[in-house]
Parts: structure tokens; C-alpha cells; sequence
């Protein structure tokens, strides 16, 4: 059975949903879709990604629990439901 990360498998869509309400100020969301397009570079090969943040990233550590709680607030929805 093959692994799955945390960081490696944030949707882009949901990443941003979840980062667009937070902002402080102007600069941060575009900074923020910087980031996450730029893609990786593995064996000096670059490739595109269309969903994650690099584990061991700069804006890993902001932008996987921001994800994490959405997700959290949205069970919880769910289950009251």
C-alpha cells in the first residue's frame, strides 16, 4: 500500500479557500500562490504541482494546520447535521 502525506496531497482549491479569510494584508495571498505554483525540483527535475505544500517548506507549517482546522470545522458541521 502506498503512503500518503499530509502536506503532499493539499488541494490547491481548498488551500486557498481556507487562506483567502485569514489574510492580513493585501501582499500575503499573492506570496502565498507563489509558493504553492512554483512547483518542485527532485533529481535536478523540475516538476509542476497542482496540489500540496513541500513538507519541510516555508509556509508548510502556516498553511497545513489552516487546512487541517477547515477540515475540522467542516466534520464537525457534518456530524451535528
Amino acid at each position: 500500500m502506498e503512503s500518503v502525506g499530509c502536506f503532499d496531497t493539499l488541494p490547491h482549491g481548498r488551500l486557498m479557500s481556507a487562506v483567502e479569510p485569514r489574510r492580513a494584508e493585501a501582499t500575503v495571498l499573492p506570496r502565498i500562490r507563489a509558493c504553492r505554483a512554483a512547483g518542485d525540483l527532485e533529481p535536478w527535475q523540475y516538476h509542476r504541482t497542482d496540489g500540496g505544500t513541500p513538507q519541510g517548506g516555508v509556509l508548510s507549517p502556516l498553511l497545513g494546520p489552516i487546512v487541517l482546522h477547515r477540515l475540522e470545522e467542516d466534520l464537525r458541521q457534518d456530524l451535528r447535521a
